[in-house]
């Protein structure tokens, strides 16, 4: 096809893709095997080599060097397309590969229960991607970036300027061109054929329900957020504008933000009643902020055309969040998550929460707030560890599943019998010939007594020696031969063992705590009750809890980053020392109980005072402890002196 005719045809190609996008597309041409310069269609200089993806465009980019390969991958795709009833465009991308393409669309009632849960065009894209090759029996291994099925193209990110696939007539080596069929052997010289329009897949109400439940599931916190902020925003008095993080984005973002603080500055606008006209010279007035590299006016302008048109918006907070611009309370925050920071700031927390630990509980007071504690503890600066002893039956494994399940579960490790190699072929990430595993802000319960090597490898991390530690491990390469594995682990856990086992008691301790749970006739009689009542009314334990919701909802908005000034620690120092015969063992034991006053303060932080000071170049915030503290703290500690120190 001659030149002059592949303009005209991707011209051609575009509007028809342009009809099916709420965004421009933007264009780029191949300069030295890269795309250059993304531009919007009018300023192109055509042919162009490279267009934006369309938000509901799935495409199946299957690349190899070896065609025979390329060819059995995308018959496994198009044949799985057929027996779907999925129309698809089919092109030979003039390089190694071929492209699939997907486009679809949703009725007026699907759309409604996107906007409803918060769904994003990229969670639906990338979601029928794996669909479709789940359909089709495709093994995850040949999955990802730099795999023969690519996932680039479905999984970019919604909030930035797109990304870019070789238009049809778009050149690398050769012209990306439609086939009607795959070919035995990778095209060589043909003419550049263009798709005659696009056949839309109108998704089945079946698969989307598919998609919407899995959503749902996969995206709990999310779903529920998005409600908080949607009530929120029908309530609130505030201005969008003066918020915190709308003020962030007037200074300017960089490239591949930019796009999405102009969205956010629209939806300000409309929603405080700010005239479209006036909205514009906002939104130009921000866009002076910002680079001018790969942009133009239009791009910004074309954001308040879009949300003045639509049904009245509301302010999503997760749009900052991702642009990483919320980083403070403002006066919306607090209005979504009121019924969350009354709970916080209840002078009563302590009690309210010790009240919701009861329900699954029985006795045992200090055991169960003490792992409350020892599970809190992973958000600090400094962890604890508690082993629970004692024998069998006792509720040792119960207390500490039935707090440790109130944390979020991507936190919580529950651990059985495991070796040292286990944890680390389990948890690691590969990266630069070392095995990483971070234990930063995580929880490890150990529902058995582990093992002596992976208590010896755990000795320094309890001990907090360093914040990395590094060990060498044997370990079997793929030739069969052994070697040396290097493991760095990273971060401090807070820790909870469960064992029956004392042989290792005497040594660990002086890194723990040590509880043992109540043995009572008292106890025995309320736990039998509870699981009577259970066995009675099977419903009632069913049922959602408002109060075990919000409490979880309340740990997740404690922020973990900030640290605790004791005022009083000098003075209790002293006092620790007299009380304590001045033994060696004292200096780690005055630790613990440190810990347990720091875990108060930190609870409590948002009923505390706190203050930021500039330490080595960075800003620290820190949170005073006060008499509260020490008498939740000192109460604690001593219910586990004795057992911890004998």
């Amino acid at each position: 096809m001659k030149e002059n005719n592949i303009d005209a045809n991707q011209h051609k190609w575009l509007q028809v893709l342009q009809s099916l996008s709420k965004r421009p597309l933007r264009v780029s041409r191949n300069f030295e095997g890269k795309p250059s310069k993304w531009i919007s269609v009018e300023d192109a200089e055509f042919p162009v080599d490279y267009r934006t993806v369309l938000h509901n465009e799935v495409v199946f980019d299957i690349d190899s060097t070896r065609w025979n390969e390329v060819r059995m991958f995308t018959e496994i795709v198009t044949e799985t397309l057929n027996k779907m009833n999925v129309p698809y465009t089919a092109a030979y991308t003039g390089g190694r590969g071929v492209h699939v393409h997907v486009f679809f669309s949703l009725s007026e009632d699907q759309k409604r229960q996107c906007v409803q849960i918060d769904v994003m065009p990229k969670d639906l894209r990338a979601w029928l991607f794996y669909y479709f090759l789940t359909e089709a029996g495709t093994s995850p291994k040949v999955i990802g970036p730099g795999k023969p099925l690519d996932t680039a193209c479905v999984n970019w990110s919604d909030e930035g300027k797109g990304h870019l696939v070789r238009i049809f007539g778009g050149k690398k080596r050769s012209c990306k061109t439609m086939l009607s069929e795959i070919p035995e052997e990778r095209p060589k010289k043909y003419d550049v054929q263009f798709p005659d329009g696009i056949n839309l897949w109108k998704i089945p109400d079946s698969v989307f329900k598919e998609f919407i439940d899995h959503f749902k599931k996969s995206q709990e916190k999310r779903v529920e957020a998005y409600k908080r902020y949607s009530e929120a925003s029908q309530n609130f008095t505030g201005t969008y504008l003066t918020l915190p993080c709308v003020q962030k984005i007037f200074k300017g973002l960089p490239e591949g933000k930019r796009n999405a603080g102009a969205r956010i500055v629209a939806i300000a606008c409309r929603l405080d009643g700010v005239p479209e006209k006036d909205a514009e010279k906002i939104i130009l007035e921000y866009a002076e902020n910002c680079s001018k590299e790969n942009i133009s006016e239009s791009e910004y302008t074309g954001w308040i055309d879009w949300i003045y048109t639509k049904e009245k918006p509301f302010w999503n907070c997760r749009f900052c969040k991702e642009l990483e611009l919320c980083e403070e309370p403002c006066t919306f925050n607090e209005a979504a998550f009121k019924d969350i920071f009354d709970f916080l700031e209840d002078p009563d927390l302590i009690c309210n929460i010790d009240k919701i630990l009861r329900k699954k509980i029985k006795k045992d007071r200090k055991n169960r707030m003490l792992v409350f504690f020892v599970c809190l503890s992973a958000y600090g600066s400094n962890p604890l560890n508690l082993f629970l002893k004692g024998e069998s039956s006792i509720g040792k494994t119960h207390i500490a599943k039935s707090v440790a399940e109130y944390f979020p579960e991507e936190d919580v490790w529950f651990i059985g019998d495991m070796s040292p190699k286990a944890l680390i072929h389990e948890r690691g990430k590969f990266e630069n010939g070392r095995v990483y595993i971070s234990l930063e802000n995580k929880i490890l319960v150990f529902l058995e007594t582990p093992r002596k090597e992976t208590l010896e490898m755990l000795k320094p991390i309890l001990s907090h020696d360093r914040r990395e530690i590094e060990y060498k491990i044997a370990d079997k390469k793929a030739s069969g031969q052994l070697g040396t594995k290097s493991v760095i682990i990273q971060g401090w856990p807070a820790t909870i063992f469960c064992t029956t086992d004392h042989r290792y008691l005497e040594e660990l301790s002086t890194r723990s705590m040590v509880a043992t749970p109540e043995v009572t006739k008292e106890k025995i009689a309320e736990v039998l009750e509870y699981k009577g009542e259970k066995y009675a009314k099977p419903w009632e334990a069913q049922r959602i809890d408002e109060e075990e919701v919000i409490f979880k909802q309340a740990l997740q908005k404690l922020k973990t980053g900030i640290e605790v000034a004791a005022p009083y620690g000098k003075e209790l120092a002293r006092k620790y020392n007299k009380d304590n015969g001045n033994s060696p063992r004292v200096m780690r034991d005055f630790d613990k109980l440190m810990g347990l006053l720091e875990m108060s303060t930190f609870l409590y932080q948002n009923q505390r005072v706190s203050f930021c000071m500039p330490v080595n170049g960075y800003t620290h915030e820190y949170c005073i402890g006060n008499e509260d503290d020490l008498l939740i703290g000192s109460t604690l500690f001593e219910s586990v002196r004795e057992t911890t120190i004998t």
